[in-house]
């Protein structure tokens, strides 16, 4: 399979996606429902009018109003403009025949300005793949932690690590078999650990849907996921949160 990300919204399913998938009881490969981190949250990208929904991703609370996400989620015919309408839920299920149904959240979708959707391979798929979605209204805590400066680069590069998000749980063909849980699963950090400066290397079951989702060492939310060479498959980069660009960025909300 050619290199991909993980957004959810893929060409072939787009329209089952809408019409005709329901939740289930599973989500992220070999993972279980996840009821406690309800800082991990389901991110929708709506049509203009936000009548409707055009593509879905997960991302982790960072704060009452900010949260954290990959950028490639706001992607629109390989543009990503800052201001578009997304929603945000806390649920442990989120039903895709009534995506507006409340309680869900609107706000505003903010790019790092130095993001780029294209790319040539690994690792230029998409650099600076970080965003932050602003809410109209405060959501409750807890919220996930951001991580102290480089400290990605002082962890084994074999760590323990959770990933939770509420993409599909495997691909049969071109159809999820399931989506809309949030769901998590145990992985590690792959040898070697980063690629580059950006990413770190995740061995754990990410798919599509799992994108902006986080990469957690307890409550420290250490990077959002965002694209692999095989989607759904063991091997998963992620943006990490720990670098002076990552944190330059996310410092003008907040946070």
């Amino acid at each position: 399979m050619p290199m991909a990300s993980l957004r959810l919204v893929i060409t072939v399913v787009c329209a089952a996606l809408v019409l005709t998938v329901a939740p289930s009881a599973t989500a992220i490969i070999g993972g279980s429902p996840d009821a406690t981190r309800t800082y991990v949250v389901f991110v929708g990208r709506l049509t203009p009018d936000s009548t409707g929904m055009r593509g879905r991703c997960t991302g982790a609370l960072v704060a009452p109003t900010i949260v954290v996400t990959a950028a490639h989620c706001g992607l629109i015919d390989g543009v990503a403009p800052d201001g578009q309408p997304f929603i945000v839920s806390q649920r442990l299920e989120f039903e895709p025949r009534d995506p507006l149904k409340p309680p869900v959240s609107l706000g505003a979708y903010f790019k790092d300005p130095a993001f780029s959707g294209g790319g040539n391979g690994v690792p230029n798929f998409a650099t600076h793949d970080l965003a932050v979605v602003r809410l109209f209204s405060p959501l409750p805590g807890p919220y996930a932690q951001l991580p102290s400066l480089g400290l990605v680069d002082s962890l084994n590069p074999s760590t323990g690590v959770v990933v939770s998000g509420y993409g599909f749980s495997e691909i049969h063909g071109n159809r999820p078999s399931s989506i809309g849980v949030r769901t998590t699963a145990s992985a590690k950090l792959a040898g070697g650990g980063v690629l580059g400066d950006e990413f770190v290397k995740v061995v754990g079951g990410v798919c599509f849907g799992d994108s902006g989702g986080p990469v957690l060492l307890g409550d420290i939310a250490l990077a959002v996921n965002s694209f692999a060479p095989q989607p759904c498959r063991s091997t998963n980069y992620s943006t990490r949160l720990d670098t002076p660009s990552a944190r330059t960025f996310l410092a003008q909300f907040g946070v």
